[in-house]
C-alpha cells in the first residue's frame, strides 16, 4: 500500500468510490476539459467504469420504449425546471417519458430492462455517445450503434457534402481528358458519359471516386453552378471548392456554340486533308483521321483531341438542328451551309424507291426467284415514283 501512495501522490485516505462517480459524471457529461480521452480510455480498459453495459441496456430501453410507440427522432430529452427560482435544465428520466406518453406500460419497460422511474434518458443517450465515440472497431460497440441510429435515438454518420462528391468524380473524368465545358450535363448519369464517351473507364472513375454508375453528374454541376451565381437551391462552397470546380471547369465558364465549334473542328480536320463526310456515330477525331491516311501527330498540331468523339457529336448536332429548325439564326444557317460544302447533311435522309428496289435485289440469294422478284420491285418502283413508298400498303 505504501509503494501504491508513493507512486500515485495521494493520501490512505483518498476515497475510491467518491472518485469513481466522479469520473463517471464528467464522462457521462462530455467534461473533456477536466478528464481526457487517455484517462477515459484507462478507466473503461481497467474495468473502473463499464460503458459497455451501459450502453447494452441503454440500447434495451430504447428498443422497449420504441416498441410501445416512442419517436426518438422527435423526442427530446431535456426538460426545464425551476429550482429555488432558477430555470435549470435537467435530462427527462423514465418518469418523466410515462407522463409524456400516458399509453405506455412503464412497469413493462421496468421489469424487461431493470432499471427504475429514476432513469435518466439525456444522461445515458450521453455516455452511450461517448462510449461509442471512443470504441471504434469493437463489433459488439458497432451493433450496439447500428440499432440506436435505426431507432433514431443516435445520428448516423454524416453525408459527405454534394460539392465534394462532384470535385472528386469530376477529378477522375478531367485525368482522363474529358472536358466539361464541351458536356452537356442536362440529366446525365455515369452510365450516360459511359456510353457517350466510350474511351472514358468509367469503372476506374466509379472505383476511385467511391460512387456508383447512376451517380446523377448532371444534376450535381447544375447544382454547383446555380449554386456558383446564387441561384435556386444551394450548396454551401468554401473559396477552395470554387477555385477547384472552376479549374475542372465545371463553373465559371463561357458558354460554348456547340453547333460553331464542332464546324470548327470539321474544318481543320478538312483542311490537313481528312474526309469529313465518312463520319459515323462511333469515330473519335483520330477515327475518322485515319481513314484518310491522316495520323495522331498532324491532330494534335491542330491543338485537337485525337479521343474527342466526334460521331456522337454529329449526333448531338443533329438533334439540335432538327428540334430548332424553325428558329434558325443567320449564323446557324451559315453554320448548316459549311456543313454542306464538307459534304454532311443534317436532314433526314429518305431512300427512293429505286435504291430500295436495288437493294432488295442484291440480297436475292435465290437466282431461280430473282426474276419474278424483279418483276415484283419494278411494279413497285413504278408504283412509288410520284408520292413515295406507302407503309400500309408495304404490309
Amino acid at each position: 500500500m505504501e509503494e501504491i501512495l508513493h507512486n500515485t501522490g495521494v493520501k490512505i485516505s483518498y476515497n475510491l468510490s467518491t472518485k469513481k462517480d466522479l469520473a463517471k459524471r464528467l464522462i457521462t457529461n462530455g467534461l473533456y476539459d477536466r478528464i481526457t480521452k487517455d484517462e477515459k480510455e484507462a478507466l473503461v480498459h481497467l474495468c473502473v467504469i463499464n460503458l459497455e453495459n451501459q450502453l447494452t441496456k441503454f440500447r434495451k430501453v430504447c428498443e422497449e420504449l420504441s416498441k410501445q410507440g416512442v419517436t426518438f427522432d422527435k423526442f427530446i430529452y431535456s426538460k426545464v425546471v425551476e429550482i429555488n427560482g432558477k430555470k435549470i435544465k435537467k435530462g427527462k428520466t423514465l418518469a418523466d417519458v410515462q407522463q409524456e406518453y400516458p399509453n405506455i406500460d412503464i412497469t413493462h419497460v421496468l421489469d424487461k430492462t431493470g432499471v427504475d422511474l429514476d432513469y435518466d434518458m439525456r444522461e445515458k443517450r450521453n455516455t452511450a455517445r461517448s462510449f461509442i465515440k471512443t470504441s471504434k472497431g469493437d463489433v459488439q460497440t458497432q451493433q450496439e450503434e447500428k440499432i440506436l441510429i435505426e431507432l433514431g435515438v443516435i445520428e448516423g454518420k454524416k453525408k459527405e457534402r454534394p460539392v465534394l462528391t462532384l470535385i472528386r468524380v469530376g477529378d477522375e473524368l478531367v485525368k482522363q481528358v474529358f472536358e466539361f465545358n464541351n458536356f452537356i450535363a442536362k440529366g446525365k448519369t455515369l452510365e450516360d458519359i459511359a456510353k457517350e464517351y466510350p474511351n472514358i473507364n468509367i469503372e476506374k472513375v466509379i472505383e476511385a471516386a467511391n460512387v456508383d454508375i447512376s451517380y446523377k453528374i448532371g444534376d450535381a454541376i447544375k447544382s454547383a453552378r446555380e449554386s456558383y451565381k446564387k441561384q435556386g437551391k444551394q450548396w454551401k462552397i468554401t473559396k477552395e471548392e470554387i477555385a477547384k470546380l472552376k479549374e475542372l471547369k465545371i463553373i465559371g465558364i463561357e458558354k460554348v456554340d456547340v453547333f460553331e465549334e464542332f464546324v470548327s473542328i470539321l474544318e481543320q480536320m478538312h483542311s490537313i486533308g481528312v474526309d469529313v463526310s465518312k463520319i459515323k456515330l462511333k469515330h473519335t477525331i483520330r477515327e475518322l483521321a485515319e481513314e484518310s491516311g491522316i495520323n495522331e501527330n498532324q491532330l494534335k498540331e491542330l491543338g485537337l483531341d485525337p479521343e474527342y468523339n466526334i460521331g456522337m457529336k454529329l449526333n448531338t448536332i443533329t438533334g439540335i438542328y432538327r428540334y430548332s429548325k424553325e428558329k434558325m439564326t443567320e449564323d446557324r444557317e451559315n453554320q448548316v451551309v459549311k456543313l454542306k460544302q464538307l459534304g454532311i447533311s443534317l436532314e433526314r435522309k429518305y431512300r427512293t424507291s429505286k435504291e430500295i428496289a436495288e437493294a432488295s435485289i442484291s440480297s436475292i440469294k435465290d437466282i431461280e426467284l430473282a426474276d419474278a422478284e424483279d418483276v415484283a420491285l419494278q411494279q413497285l418502283v413504278e408504283k412509288t415514283k410520284e408520292g413515295g413508298i406507302n407503309k400500309d400498303e408495304q404490309s
